[in-house]
């Protein structure tokens, strides 16, 4: 997580494990005198490998593709951006991902953006009301072990959801301390209209329950095309 406005000066790293005892581990570092996107890559490098993981020939990662923001009220679900626009910006201008690594789908909601790589999920959460310090959150694909997906309902449930279940950071909890999913659960909101849920779970299905997690999936298969109202 970068470093926020006035007294929000340091820059902080989280490493999250499934070790019971030792759930996560948290360094603080001066932002003027770390380079933390480095550190970032230097432990992606460690965790992820660095193998070239390209995308597929023909993959559609809907370039050209113009945002269309959508109504206030309902921008909190997320709605899908241009992934090879997105994979420039984070290869060149804020460089999280690895060299080989690709974007095959990026969203976006209120402020935060959500990746799907050819190696993990990312979700990139601008904090504060400035969002001057923003959170940069990686789940390798090999650490999600189950996922699900939500079509919409009636009346006022206007999103659809995708969900992964991974291996880190799971409190239990007792009959005082009601148990706390920490890491081991993510929940994504949709907008129903611009995102296809149940191809982004066949998207998943290829992804997670092949051999490799780590190889590429073509998503030209998986069309998130908008829906008529």
């Amino acid at each position: 997580q970068t470093a926020g406005a006035v007294l929000d000066r340091d820059a902080e790293l989280i490493l999250f494990t499934n070790i019971r005892s030792l759930p996560w581990w948290r360094q603080d570092f001066r932002q003027s005198a770390v380079d933390l996107m480095a550190i970032q890559r230097y432990i992606s490098d460690r965790v992820l490998g660095v193998d070239h993981a390209p995308v597929q020939a023909g993959v559609d990662r809907k370039e050209g593709h113009v945002d269309p923001k959508t109504s206030w009220l309902f921008r909190d679900n997320q709605r899908p951006l241009d992934a090879t626009e997105i994979d420039q910006f984070y290869h060149n201008v804020v460089p999280i991902l690895q060299e080989g690594e690709h974007v095959e789908f990026a969203f976006k909601g209120r402020r935060d953006v959500t990746l799907f790589t050819t190696k993990r999920f990312i979700d990139i959460d601008p904090k504060g009301i400035t969002g001057t310090s923003i959170e940069y959150k990686s789940v390798p694909w090999k650490t999600v072990l189950g996922f699900g997906a939500k079509t919409q309902g009636a009346f006022l449930d206007n999103d659809a959801e995708v969900m992964l279940y991974t291996d880190m950071m799971y409190y239990p909890g007792s009959d005082d301390n009601p148990d706390r999913p920490g890491m081991s659960y993510f929940e994504i909101d949709f907008n129903p209209k611009l995102v296809d849920v149940i191809a982004m779970k066949f998207y998943l299905a290829k992804k997670l329950l092949q051999n490799d997690p780590t190889m590429p999936v073509d998503p030209s298969t998986f069309v998130l095309t908008p829906k008529d109202d």
